[in-house]
């Protein structure tokens, strides 16, 4: 049973006493439905309805809820007058009276659950391959309304949407169809014409909620339990962002968790929930070492799943129903808190001394210093005597100095035991902590922009490969000790300074630049004439040359 009604409420004017009646709310001031709402709030304060009834209201939508058509019948019609009462109209026109199934906000409401409207199902199934940018938005939003049907959503509709967000384009701007997204376009709208039922979310009964993580989506479905079986209360699925997509895949789990528990928190409503898991999320959260994670991000995912007191956490291993397929990790008993170690860093490294006799051990340091070309040096050094000591080209940071000595450290210890001691904070977080995670990441930052320095991370990283065992340690800088970690320390800087003279002369390995591959002819003229209208402006303001078929 529905009502459709309006609401007159008073507005009085600043410079006359009279009030001023509006039969409408104004469509374009943002706070109306807030108005309208607390305005129709008011009015059914003091109403109430039989113990056999409930009523919802949604800003102008009134549904009424009833355990049979007799109550239903006599708690609609003291509604009505009750909204006679306090000067509300009902639109007869929208009146659905005393039904078994009803139309409200998109969705039929049955004794069984919840569907997709056939109106919205026919609109969805009806609606032609779009052809621009905004014709693919408004499918794409039309769809999007029923996404809590549809297992995987956000996974199935990712082709549709990298065709108009994964490159600059006007909103009349044609799609580049190809055969992947014409699948991705079909499959959505068979996803659609079979959707299953939901149950209404019952809230005398726990709640079960499975979470999954794959391909840097997550995936989850709210149930709960009607006789001897679990029923879909509503399918989650949301695209990791690029720093979680970037951490390992037990880490990745954590991350998949706490999204999944804030996208079902408006309907589980602090009732109990057991949240099912194929890792060991809690584990991690109280005894991992995430150094992956920022401060921040670490206490919302702490804050998210273990200090709500209405959350259990579980872990499946066999078979997650939240994909209802096993994955590589399913199945496999395994200590998260080890492979998040494992995976943190780029194996064999670690951050002690091997039990192997190292076979030599080699000190790593850089000294910039400030002279006419502005020279950056890197050098290596056994305890007594030189290995190999370059200086660098100017156009080198710091950082990048850094990095070469302990490629080149790595590279010459190829197939031996290595200890590698540096005094730099830099090198040592870079290759334990960061530089494993930006490679899986792409050598990109959580912005989407460019590492600094990306193709000596990537070298960088095959290069720890090399030794047959190694260890990175790092010391204290500039120290005046006596042990053989501070000696070796400074005869590190003492050849660093004598290398900034030229006298072991220049390291030509980093020098060579690569060479800018100019781009097919075709194939600029073909993006060229998908770029946007403003772009092609700015071309012919920057003095773009025009030809017949491209712009140089």
């Amino acid at each position: 049973f529905l009502f459709t009604l309006t609401h007159s409420f008073g507005l009085h004017s600043p410079t006359k006493t009279r009030s001023l009646l509006s039969p409408i709310y104004s469509q374009g001031f943002s706070d109306s439905l807030t108005i309208f709402t607390q305005a129709i709030t008011n009015c059914l304060a003091d109403f109430q309805c039989s113990a056999n009834s409930q009523i919802l209201v949604y800003v102008d939508d009134i549904l009424v809820a009833s355990d049979d058509a007799e109550s239903c019948l006599i708690d609609s019609l003291a509604l009505l007058q009750h909204l006679h009462k306090t000067g509300n109209k009902v639109s007869k026109k929208k009146l659905q009276w005393v039904r078994t199934s009803v139309q409200y906000l998109g969705h039929t409401l049955t004794g069984e659950g919840r569907q997709i409207q056939s109106g919205r199902q026919e609109t969805i199934l009806n609606t032609p391959k779009p052809q621009t940018k905004k014709q693919m938005m408004q499918f794409l939003g039309l769809v999007n309304y029923c996404r809590q049907y549809i297992p995987h959503y956000a996974e199935k509709t990712q082709p549709l949407s990298e065709m108009i967000h994964g490159q600059q384009m006007e909103m009349n701007d044609k799609l580049s169809w190809t055969p992947l997204t014409e699948a991705a376009f079909v499959n959505l709208k068979q996803d659609i014409h079979s959707s299953t039922t939901l149950v209404l979310p019952d809230y005398c009964k726990p709640f079960t909620q499975t979470v999954d993580c794959r391909n840097g989506f997550m995936t989850s479905v709210l149930l709960q339990k009607h006789g001897d079986k679990q029923r879909p209360v509503a399918f989650y699925s949301k695209k990791l962002d690029q720093v979680a997509q970037a951490l390992p895949v037990c880490v990745q789990a954590v991350s998949a968790a706490a999204l999944a528990v804030s996208c079902s928190a408006g309907v589980v409503l602090f009732h109990p929930l057991t949240l099912l898991v194929p890792h060991a999320v809690d584990v991690l959260l109280l005894q991992g070492r995430l150094g992956l994670l920022s401060p921040a991000r670490h206490l919302s995912y702490t804050a998210i799943l273990m200090s709500q007191p209405h959350i259990t956490i579980q872990r499946c291993n066999i078979l997650n129903p939240a994909t209802l397929l096993p994955t590589p990790a399913d199945g496999d008993p395994h200590s998260c808190v080890e492979a998040n170690d494992k995976y943190s860093s780029p194996d064999p490294i670690s951050r002690t001394h091997h039990s192997l006799i190292v076979y030599y051990g080699l000190w790593m340091d850089h000294v910039p210093k400030q002279r006419q070309a502005k020279l950056k040096q890197a050098m290596l050094a056994a305890p007594d005597h030189v290995i190999e000591a370059k200086s660098l080209p100017p156009h080198l940071s710091a950082q990048a100095a850094e990095i070469i000595a302990l490629t080149r450290a790595c590279e010459l210890a190829f197939g031996q035991p290595l200890t590698v001691y540096t005094d730099s904070r830099y090198a040592f977080s870079t290759v334990h902590c960061f530089a494993k995670q930006w490679e899986r990441r792409g050598m990109v930052t959580s912005s989407g922009k460019p590492i600094t320095h990306s193709q000596l991370l990537l070298r960088l990283l095959r290069a720890v490969l090399l030794p047959s065992a190694l260890a990175i340690c790092k010391c204290q800088a500039h120290t005046s000790g006596t042990d053989s970690v501070s000696c070796g320390n400074r005869f590190a800087d003492e050849v660093a300074k004598s290398a900034s003279q030229g006298i072991f002369g220049s390291s030509d390995l980093f020098t060579a630049q690569t060479a800018d591959s100019l781009i097919d002819h075709m194939v600029l003229a073909d993006m060229q004439t998908h770029a946007p209208a403003a772009e092609k402006q700015l071309w012919k303001v920057k003095g773009a040359t025009l030809s017949p078929d491209v712009t140089h």
